[in-house]
């Protein structure tokens, strides 16, 4: 039986090692990044970003891109898009079949219909230790400062619209988010109101449209991707 000892005193060690052990230790996901946005008929745009991703042998890669790409799906058909490691200068496909290749990650489904995108699902994985693709975090620096990776909750880029919005629980154990519902004004009173709220109080006057919020700061809802 042969044995290799790596990493020693005097010994070159070759990238495909270093490759090898990040792929051994650690697991592959988007680290900022690569989201995918509807770009008018059936393309779409793949924002910049930074991955690590593993090849066929579990080395891994660090993928990063400088700037968005556009790729055109199949109309009529739901499409995957996938992102490369190892796949020449093929960083980017898109596939009718959910199969991952062996040296890429997924990044989103996308469903056409009539030469138009009729849905766009994120099916990006973060790293871990990061916030997971869709988390949602409260945000009190500019919309300017959005930080790379996340994006406003403004109904855009498959966010929820959380704009002029508090946010609650989902009302049981079974029940998926998204359902909304409320009102920040209610009207209280009327002809035919006659209420005893104490015994000095016999009617409650009119009032039309009462902002019932208690007081607020604002603050914005922002995604990770």
């Amino acid at each position: 039986m042969a044995f290799t000892k790596k990493v020693v005193a005097g010994q070159a060690i070759a990238a495909s090692d270093f490759r090898q052990y990040f792929g051994d230790f650690f697991t592959e996901g988007v680290k900022t990044g690569f989201t995918v946005s509807d770009g008018g008929g059936i393309d779409v745009s793949v924002a910049a970003g930074t991955a690590y991703i593993k090849d066929s042998d579990g080395g891994m890669y660090r993928v990063v891109s400088g700037a968005a790409e556009s790729m055109t799906m199949t109309d009529d058909a739901t499409n995957y898009i996938f992102l490369h490691c190892d796949n020449g200068a093929t960083y980017l496909s898109s596939s009718t079949s959910a199969t991952v290749p062996d040296d890429a990650i997924s990044l989103a489904t996308v469903v056409c219909a009539s030469a138009d995108i009729s849905e766009i699902t994120s099916t990006i994985v973060g790293l871990p230790g990061t916030m997971p693709s869709g988390g949602i975090i409260i945000w009190t620096g500019t919309l300017a400062n959005i930080p790379s990776g996340w994006l406003l909750c403004d109904g855009e880029n498959s966010t929820p619209n959380l704009i002029d919005r508090f946010v609650q629980g989902i009302s049981t154990s079974v029940t998926d988010p998204g359902t909304t519902g409320g009102s920040h004004t209610m009207s209280l009173g009327g002809s035919n109101t006659a209420q005893t709220i104490e015994a000095s109080v016999s009617r409650v006057p009119p009032v039309s449209n009462k902002d019932i919020r208690p007081k607020y700061y604002e603050v914005a809802f922002i995604m990770k991707s």
